[in-house]
């Protein structure tokens, strides 16, 4: 009989894997979302209350992540937003331990307290991380919910599982010590940013416009602390920013046929509130920020 030595039943483990989890994948659609143009007059515009986001994983960190990389992509949206340690200062002056989105009274008084019109409830479902030697799959899955905090209903509820795989079947035997590299680099922390990233993304901008109220369109202010061919390299600024406790977020935008990835901060309402923040993270981040116009939606 024929005998199968270890390192060959490894391998047909690892590529029985890799079958089973290509063909079991669910992997979003990675198009381009841009903000759908708003620009048509209404009453008012909504205000928006991005609450902590629950976490179902063992990664503690995680939910403020989210929460924060949503916040920051809400912003290119019309909603009228709320800032985050506003928020949590609401949360702990009405002694709420836990927001619960079946409490009708709890989201009546902070939605009074905060002025918002929507509460924003997350849930970082999982975070899925398998290494398999010529096989490695990171995702994450997302869930929001947007309460009307008058009548306490949902008006909006999307889910989404982001994921990234790496690795292949070998060429030889020399070829599998790279492919291993490259599978195990996806287990990365920068690689979930990325995931995170691009799912709150894509949640923002599948918020439907009829939510939002626009009044007329206004001259805003953007600092473009950096743009990058690499995406890893803005997610490395991005991170270095919100470290200061800055909310900034990646743009991704194409010019003569080539993808860049721009960190970049605001929108601000004046030329002299941007050019503190340009200052401030030139200065202590030793960076050559730039300040740009950007014509946006007014708020009310």
């Amino acid at each position: 009989m024929l005998k199968i030595s270890s390192i060959a039943k490894q391998f047909l483990f690892a590529f029985f894997l890799l079958i089973v989890f290509a063909s079991c994948s669910k992997i979003v659609n990675q198009r381009n979302f841009l903000p759908p143009s708003e620009n048509f007059p209404l009453n008012k515009v909504k205000t928006i209350a991005v609450l902590p986001f629950t976490n179902s994983t063992p990664n503690n960190e995680l939910a403020n992540l989210v929460r924060i990389s949503l916040y920051s992509h809400l912003s290119v949206r019309g909603f009228k937003d709320i800032e985050l340690s506003t928020i949590d200062f609401a949360i702990k002056k009405l002694r709420i331990n836990k927001v619960d989105i079946c409490n009708k009274v709890q989201i009546k008084k902070l939605g009074t307290a905060l002025g918002a019109d929507y509460l924003v409830f997350g849930k970082v479902i999982s975070n899925d991380k398998v290494f398999a030697a010529i096989y490695s799959l990171n995702s994450i899955e997302i869930e929001i919910q947007i309460v009307n905090t008058k009548n306490c209903k949902v008006v909006w509820h999307d889910i989404i599982i982001s994921k990234k795989h790496e690795g292949g079947l070998p060429t030889s035997i020399f070829s599998i010590p790279f492919i291993s590299a490259s599978t195990s680099m996806n287990m990365n922390k920068s690689v979930t940013i990325s995931l995170i990233e691009d799912s709150c993304r894509v949640l923002a901008y599948r918020i439907p416009s009829k939510l939002i109220s626009i009044k007329i369109s206004k001259e805003k202010y953007i600092v473009q602390a950096g743009a990058f061919l690499s995406k890893s390299s803005a997610i490395n600024l991005l991170e270095k920013i919100r470290n200061k406790s800055l909310p900034c977020y990646i743009d991704k935008f194409f010019t003569n046929n080539t993808l860049w990835y721009r960190v970049i901060l605001g929108p601000f309402e004046s030329l002299q509130e941007a050019q503190e923040i340009m200052a401030k993270i030139n200065n202590s981040l030793k960076i050559n920020s730039i300040i740009k116009k950007q014509i946006i939606s007014e708020k009310n």
